[in-house]
């Protein structure tokens, strides 16, 4: 996808960001989405060719780049991020993972970004958090 199409659509949902916001809404899934796109956004503006969507080549993350072969991951949440049971890291599908903690009114803040290697070194006794100590 162009840079310029990325980066309209993240204008277009940063608006309905904000509109959520101003009515005290939260959705999860179009966050998510955002946190994507946004997450494109800026690779594509340092020159990166991003794929996105149902147009990756590889489609084990949320964001391929082809150039790098490289695979990201693009995480957003109030202070924690979910891998369910932990399969994503444990068979690594992807190498890098962008977090997003969100802010007041459900703004994104400044991503936190780890290797899989990194992510692999954490290990949580809560459920869908991070990688299961039983993994």
């Amino acid at each position: 996808m162009e840079s310029k199409s990325i980066a309209k659509i993240v204008k277009h949902l940063t608006a309905v960001q904000s509109q959520l916001s101003e009515i005290n809404e939260t959705d999860s899934i179009i966050r998510s989405r955002y946190a994507e796109y946004f997450t494109a956004s800026k690779l594509a503006e340092r020159g990166y060719t991003v794929e996105l969507l149902h147009k990756r080549k590889v489609k084990s993350s949320d964001l391929y780049l082809p150039d790098l072969k490289k695979r990201i991951e693009v995480k957003s949440g109030n202070g924690s991020a979910s891998f369910g049971d932990g399969a994503q890291i444990r068979k690594r599908k992807f190498d890098y993972c962008v977090f997003y903690p969100v802010g007041d009114e459900g703004r994104l803040e400044s991503p936190l970004i780890f290797s899989i290697d990194e992510l692999k070194e954490l290990k949580y006794k809560r459920p869908h958090v991070g990688l299961h100590e039983s993994n």
